[in-house]
């Protein structure tokens, strides 16, 4: 009897033990607080910076009031809870758009339209941005990367031009903002 009850109470401490072990590893990122500094700050940082929901200038590796104002406008376009603290969920997706920004060439190849949306980044994303610019939709810099900047330009535009609003350029607004599926020359 007595030994059963230790076996019984071994496998509860073994399963335990498995199931915390499952639990922290299903967790990838360590949540980051307001008011931190250090390293991972900083990548976070990056990340919003590259993806257009940051400046330049405000990366520092100190989580304050327009990193925080950053990370709710993340969490609110990906249509997750805004609650500005960036979590294990929060960082996961922030890191995977990162690394497909990163990661995306656009080649200007157009006998297949290359459909532009957030993140999307290289030569149609500059073209894109030069022409909602002279249109007055966009002000922001040319840089190739089609971040939250240009998805509301591109929003404002297609609500204007009566396009399916979404954001994203399908064959439908980049003809009409460019007259033909051919990319603009230089």
């Amino acid at each position: 009897m007595v030994h059963t009850r230790s076996l019984r109470s071994l496998c509860f401490v073994i399963c335990v033990v498995l199931c915390l072990g499952i639990a922290c590893s299903a967790s990838a990122y360590n949540t980051i607080y307001y008011g931190s500094v250090d390293d991972n700050v900083l990548r976070m940082q990056r990340a919003l910076q590259a993806l257009g929901y940051l400046g330049a200038s405000e990366r520092d590796g100190v989580f304050g009031r327009k990193t925080l104002v950053a990370v709710c406008w993340f969490q609110a376009d990906m249509n997750m809870d805004v609650d500005g603290i960036p979590g294990d969920e929060t960082l996961t997706k922030l890191y995977t758009l990162y690394d497909k920004a990163i990661s995306t060439s656009l080649d200007t190849d157009v006998s297949e339209f290359q459909r532009l949306s957030f993140g999307s980044k290289g030569l149609l994303v500059k073209y894109l941005q030069s022409k909602l610019g002279q249109l007055g939709y966009y002000s922001s810099f040319v840089d190739g990367f089609y971040g939250v900047k240009t998805k509301q330009a591109v929003i404002a535009y297609q609500e204007a031009s009566h396009l399916f609003v979404d954001g994203v350029v399908n064959k439908d607004t980049w003809v009409s903002l460019f007259g033909t599926l051919d990319p603009p020359l230089p």
